[in-house]
């Protein structure tokens, strides 16, 4: 059986869009196993789905980010603001991208609250991974939900089936 991670990142205001996320994630997961017969499970943290705690001071995100970590794959979702815990889990993923340990970071940025911040931010991830961040802007929830399965499941293909790439 084939376990696959996938982190989604996104303040409060990008809520349905994260559960847009993690309908795509079982849809996809669906294809698998029923279409196609394949034991491959998508596995998804939601920090929204966490019981009630009490954490020391500053460590909100340190969960958030053990569970990066731990993906294979990361969906960020900008809306208008880029919130610090999750401007620190798209950084994290980036670091285990080039690190490696992370197979695929995808940015989608809300196309009408795109703003100047978020440019800058982009333009400091490129300086400081030395990597090109190409990112997708969506206009609805139905737009980020095509453009989220179109990016998920040619990754969990190559996942499922890596021999017949390496051929």
């Amino acid at each position: 059986m084939l376990e696959i991670w996938v982190f989604v990142s996104g303040g409060s205001e990008t809520d349905d869009y994260r559960d847009v996320a993690k309908r795509v994630i079982r849809a996809v997961e669906r294809i698998f196993v029923v279409g196609l017969e394949r034991d491959v499970v998508l596995r998804h943290w939601d920090y929204r789905e966490e019981s009630p705690d009490i954490v020391p001071l500053g460590q909100f995100a340190s969960k958030s980010l053990r569970m990066v970590d731990r993906s294979g794959a990361v969906i960020a979702i900008l809306g208008e603001e880029i919130p610090r815990v999750t401007g620190n889990e798209i950084r994290r993923a980036i670091d285990q991208l080039t690190a490696e340990k992370t197979d695929k970071v995808w940015l989608f940025i809300d196309a009408a609250k795109k703003n100047d911040n978020h440019r800058r931010f982009v333009r400091r991830l490129r300086r400081a991974h030395r990597v090109e961040v190409i990112y997708q802007e969506f206009t609805d929830p139905l737009d980020f939900q095509e453009k989220a399965f179109v990016a998920l499941t040619p990754y969990v293909v190559r996942q499922s089936y890596p021999s017949e790439e390496a051929s």
